[in-house]
């Protein structure tokens, strides 16, 4: 990527950083890429963001090893020549449904061989609403090849729609100076789990520790990384461990938490200037965020 031969289309470009980064498999290729070829003398990237990281997928180096069994280690990152954040959901950060996020993941380390920090967003799913369905509303492909016109299947559910963006923005700043100016990011809580990697829950039904917004500290619903669907070519009913669904509190239930739209907004607020102060969002998002917050509590029936 920095090679001046004619053959590079980026030989003219003025780059300063290269960072690596990935969503769902790609992570895995990632983890393999960077386990068997990055080196301290020799590596192509000044940091990498893992997101969403299955780690259950991480490619063999070579054809025979796909029949052999991948332990947790071989699924993990213990070292690494520039600074990592790995960012997960809930559905890639327990053992619940076989992804081995919980097994996979490292203790933050400030170490020069391995700058890691990992942190997991509650509330959050793999398959979101913004991020699958509205996003593949358009992909005629997709509908052909799942039967479903907005890339998913219909189980007349409310998909999880918990945003993920806040936390992407605030990882990718922290990354771009760890890397260029040497500013260690913050440890943040972990969502919290038993010895066997499954997710507690508050009374809400909502996932305790994590990456926090006003939307799960002030909760209008319960916020689910799977939901059953009923296959439309065999007619059985399944369970989809990576888009999620959400279940509103009823409106007696709201008003008795919060009594109005005015009043949540107030918490909204506060709990947003708490996060900006702590880190865990951006200053710039900091309204963006209320607003999200308030709009979903007004969908849920607070009035």
């Amino acid at each position: 990527m920095q090679s001046k031969a004619a053959d590079n289309p980026l030989r003219g470009a003025e780059l300063r950083r290269f960072y690596l980064t990935g969503w769902s498999q790609s992570c895995g290729y990632i983890t393999r890429y960077v386990k068997s070829f990055e080196t301290a003398a020799a590596h192509a990237y000044d940091g990498y963001l893992l997101a969403g990281g299955i780690h259950t997928v991480l490619p063999p180096l070579n054809r025979y090893e796909s029949v052999r069994a991948v332990d947790s280690r071989d699924m993990r990152l213990e070292q690494a020549p520039a600074p990592v954040i790995e960012l997960n959901t809930e559905s890639e950060a327990s053992n619940e449904w076989g992804l081995c996020g919980y097994s996979a993941r490292r203790p933050d380390s400030d170490e020069p061989d391995f700058r890691y920090r990992y942190r997991d967003i509650a509330g959050g799913c793999h398959d979101a609403a913004d991020t699958c369905a509205e996003y593949l509303s358009f992909d005629g492909d997709v509908a052909k090849a799942t039967g479903q016109a907005d890339g998913l299947r219909d189980d007349g559910l409310r998909r999880n729609n918990y945003h993920k963006y806040f936390a992407f923005h605030a990882a990718l700043r922290d990354l771009c100076l760890w890397s260029e100016l040497g500013i260690a990011p913050k440890s943040y809580e972990r969502m919290r789990q038993t010895g066997g990697g499954e997710i507690l829950k508050d009374a809400f039904g909502n996932s305790r520790g994590g990456l926090r917004t006003p939307l799960i500290d002030d909760p209008v619903c319960t916020y689910y990384n799977w939901s059953e669907f009923t296959d439309p070519k065999t007619g059985q009913t399944r369970v989809d461990f990576l888009a999620g669904h959400e279940e509103n509190f009823s409106a007696a239930f709201l008003r008795e938490l919060y009594h109005d739209l005015a009043h949540y907004r107030k918490l909204a607020e506060l709990d947003a200037d708490r996060l900006v102060a702590d880190g865990q969002i951006l200053a710039a998002d900091r309204d963006d965020l209320v607003e999200t917050a308030v709009n979903r509590a007004r969908e849920a029936g607070l009035q």
